[in-house]
């Protein structure tokens, strides 16, 4: 994306954007886009500029940096992304649009676009929206800047796991941790990898304190989380 951005979090408290400072005039949270854990697949651009960078690992998406696996969620939510067709010989492709093209962004489940796109159609057919949950992280040996966590496609079924694995346990999102991870999966396209997360034990206190005071700040916040102004992985 083009937009330019403000990393979140340089000290020991929780972060909060300085709008009394000649630096930052009339800026606030919600004018921050969250940069988002990304998972490279044999095709992503990374691996072209940086030989370091493999298939299969999880980066930071505006710092290219490869996150550690254990991170700490902070709050969920769900959002739909609508991607124009990749050829303007399918179905719903729009020529104001470059092929896969980012057409519109919602959070509302109300919203006319998800209501008409977000659902299966009465025969069956896939919905031409992409349903997405988003946990908004915190990865301790990375540093403060909050990551989203997104599950979408093939690793949407283990986004509902973790979200399962949070609300059964009847606490905040940060009371435990969990650790990410990927695996190949195979279907009709290809070969590609998918999301894996598993409990990894109770948060410490301090992380636990640092969620609290982040959420705090960024509570009522039209979080944005980063996504590329493309579509990258059609399974």
């Amino acid at each position: 994306m083009t937009e330019e951005t403000y990393p979140i979090g340089a000290h020991q408290s929780a972060p909060a954007v300085q709008t009394n400072t000649s630096c930052y005039e009339n800026i606030d949270q919600s004018d921050l886009i969250i940069p988002r854990g990304k998972l490279l697949q044999a095709l992503s651009p990374e691996l072209i500029a940086n030989d370091k960078l493999k298939s299969g690992m999880i980066i930071n998406s505006l710092t290219q940096e490869v996150l550690p696996d254990r991170f700490v969620p902070i709050s969920v939510g769900k959002e739909w992304l609508c991607f124009n067709p990749r050829s303007a010989n399918d179905k719903g492709f729009d020529d104001k649009y470059a092929p896969g093209a980012l057409k519109w962004r919602s959070k509302n489940p109300n919203d006319e676009r998800v209501i008409k796109e977000g659902s299966f159609g009465p025969n069956g057919e896939p919905p031409v929206a992409l349903a997405v949950l988003n946990f908004l992280s915190y990865f301790p040996k990375s540093g403060e800047t909050p990551v989203v966590v997104s599950f979408s496609k093939t690793s949407y079924s283990e986004g509902r796991r973790l979200l399962s694995l949070i609300k059964f346990s009847g606490k905040h999102p940060y009371e435990n941790s969990y650790k990410i991870s990927s695996v190949q999966a195979t279907n009709d396209y290809g070969t590609y990898n998918v999301l894996k997360v598993s409990p990894a034990g109770k948060s410490a206190a301090k992380e636990k304190e640092f969620c609290q005071d982040l959420w705090s700040n960024l509570s009522g916040q039209d979080v944005v989380a980063h996504v590329e102004d493309t579509e990258e992985i059609p399974f």
